[in-house]
This record gives structure tokens, C-alpha cells and sequence, in this order.
């Protein structure tokens, strides 16, 4: 896993379907961080509000994003688009 990118200042809830976190740069600005393990869900709606949630947050209180999708298996192209269409 990618190590943590600063001091943490908001983080999901473990039970989430995405890792994520809100941290502090060295230059005072606020960076989102997005763990996208997989696209193997089958357009569940579940995940998809989710990830809208995160980003609507992300938007409203970060400064940066950055979207961790190392070593997913890929999946569902359909489900990959939904979420990139929120971008």
C-alpha cells in the first residue's frame, strides 16, 4: 500500500467500500486521497453513491486529489465510467 501522504485529518470509515482520506501538505493546502481497489461490483448503487459522497466532500474541502487505483484487477467498464463521470 502507498503510505500515508501527511497528517491525516479526516479518514472513511473502515466498514467503507473506499479507503479515503483527507490530509494536510506541507504548504498548508488540504489533499484528498481515493483508494479505487477494484471495478468488479456490477454497477451496485451502493458503491456509486458512495463515491459520489466522497467526492462531493473531497470537492467542498480539499485542495487536491489523488486517485489510487494500483493493482486493480479491472472489471466492469460500465461501473469504471460512472465513477470517472463524476471527475
Amino acid at each position: 500500500p502507498i503510505p500515508m501522504l501527511g497528517p491525516v485529518i479526516w479518514e472513511s470509515d473502515p466498514h467503507s467500500n473506499f479507503f479515503s482520506y483527507l490530509f494536510t501538505l506541507e504548504s498548508g493546502d488540504i489533499g484528498a486521497y481515493l483508494r479505487i481497489p477494484t471495478y468488479f461490483t456490477e454497477e451496485d448503487e451502493a458503491y456509486i453513491e458512495e463515491f459520489a459522497d466522497l467526492i462531493d466532500l473531497f470537492q467542498e474541502n480539499s485542495d487536491i486529489l489523488v486517485i489510487d487505483q494500483l493493482n486493480n484487477g479491472g472489471g466492469y467498464i460500465l461501473y469504471m465510467y460512472a465513477l470517472l463521470a463524476m471527475l
